[in-house]
């Protein structure tokens, strides 16, 4: 990508150009702003974004439920919405250490999941499953394997959550059959909360 003054609109215009990839053609942009505007533009363009569209740490990580006294935590942080995903570990708050990686980041930053109560096993064992994509360290490419696996975490219940369902299948054991119990436990091992409250939802109506 390349940024320049715009060789006929004068003052104020940039022409930013976006190099192609193998599916999408090169493309120039016409901008009109200030230069560190237009270098803004640019590096959000870069992120496969636009201003405004992204999710800052804030909101991002409003929307992964997690308890902030339950670490440490392993988590998947994205460049923009299509760069490289870094699998990372801390025992320290997640919060703070998002938005340390964010102030040595130029690219604005995703937070897409987390495994929280995980241990630096889990997080050596993920890289050693991702390494066919691993681009340098802790970052991968987002290759279709990887973001299947972390859809699969975002849907999954966290640890707390997985606590509560299993007392809630405690204080319904009694009640329930052998097949019961056997669909209920299947549910908690997978992780499934849907199907595991189908199941009570059964039993208790």
């Amino acid at each position: 990508m390349s940024i320049r003054k715009h060789p006929t609109k004068g003052d104020g215009y940039w022409q930013i150009e976006i190099s192609g990839s193998k599916t999408s053609k090169r493309k120039t942009i016409v901008f009109k702003g200030t230069k560190l505007e237009a270098e803004r533009h640019e590096m959000f363009s870069k992120a496969g974004l636009w201003e405004g569209e992204y999710e800052n740490i804030e909101s991002s990580l409003a929307k992964i439920e997690y308890n902030e006294k339950n670490p440490p935590f392993v988590y998947f942080i994205q460049q923009g919405s299509s760069g490289p995903i870094k699998i990372g570990f801390t025992r320290d708050d997640l919060y703070a250490r998002v938005k340390r990686l964010q102030t040595g980041n130029p690219l604005p930053l995703k937070l897409l999941a987390i495994i929280d109560g995980a241990c630096t096993k889990t997080e050596i064992s993920l890289h050693s499953r991702f390494s066919s994509c691993r681009l340098n360290g802790e970052w991968f490419a987002p290759t279709e394997e990887l973001l299947n696996f972390i859809n699969e975490i975002r849907r999954r219940p966290s640890k707390v959550e997985l606590e509560r369902i299993f007392k809630e299948y405690l204080a319904l054991v009694s009640i329930l059959s052998n097949a019961e119990k056997k669909i209920a436990l299947d549910a908690i091992k997978s992780g499934s909360l849907m199907d595991f409250q189908a199941i009570i939802n059964k039993i208790t109506s």
